[in-house]
């Protein structure tokens, strides 16, 4: 599974997402108000910025599951499906994301 496809396949899988999208805005917006009225981001960077606070979690997750992953399994997706099952790795990602908090 590449990074692309893994990224996906989390942002249509956990139910935390839109909750983490929720707090990672209302973060940015706070750091928003802490900006100069001339400075300040307009609705589409903020919508970037936490895309990419998104991203990069899931880059950090991506790196640490890969490794786990045999590359000669004959269904490379299959197998990380299979790992996200053994390990819960969907559940403890929810759990996590939910009680994520930014400071």
């Amino acid at each position: 599974m590449t990074f692309n496809e893994f990224s996906v396949y989390m942002t249509e899988n956990l139910t935390a997402r839109e909750s983490f999208y929720e707090k990672a805005l209302e973060f940015q917006n706070e750091k928003n108000k802490k900006r100069p009225p001339a400075k300040r981001w307009k609705q589409v960077k903020l919508d970037r910025a936490v895309n990419a606070m998104w991203q990069g979690i899931m880059k950090t997750m991506y790196d640490k599951i890969k490794p786990s992953i045999k590359r000669d399994a004959p269904d490379l997706r299959q197998a990380w499906l299979d790992y996200f099952t053994k390990y819960g790795i969907l559940e403890s990602m929810d759990e996590a994301l939910s009680e994520i908090e930014f400071e």
